[in-house]
């Protein structure tokens, strides 16, 4: 695993989606490779905010705007990940 992996176009991934989607919407899907792939495609997504809003941070001279814009990145990504393994937010407040 530790050998680099060719990174397919912009073409080839978008295929590779599709192909997934229909796999899982067809139910086609028993080693769960496209359920993995478009996970990962997901979590990419959400990593690629977080270090964004890092490197924005960083080269802001740490600025506080730019702070609070990594945490919100940091944290959106952590609401989605508890979402994608079916953890809930604590409830907080009178009801």
């Amino acid at each position: 695993m530790d050998e680099p992996v060719n990174k397919p176009n912009k073409e080839q991934f978008a295929r590779a989606l599709q192909v997934a989607e229909q796999l899982r919407d067809g139910n086609r899907d028993p080693d769960f490779v496209a359920r993995a792939l478009l996970y990962l495609q997901h979590r990419q997504h959400d990593l690629e905010r977080v270090f964004h809003a890092a490197e924005h941070y960083l080269h802001s001279g740490l600025g506080e705007h730019e702070h609070t814009e990594l945490v919100r990145a940091i944290e959106a990504t952590r609401q989605s990940e508890n979402r994608a393994i079916h953890i809930e937010p604590p409830e907080f407040g009178l009801e």
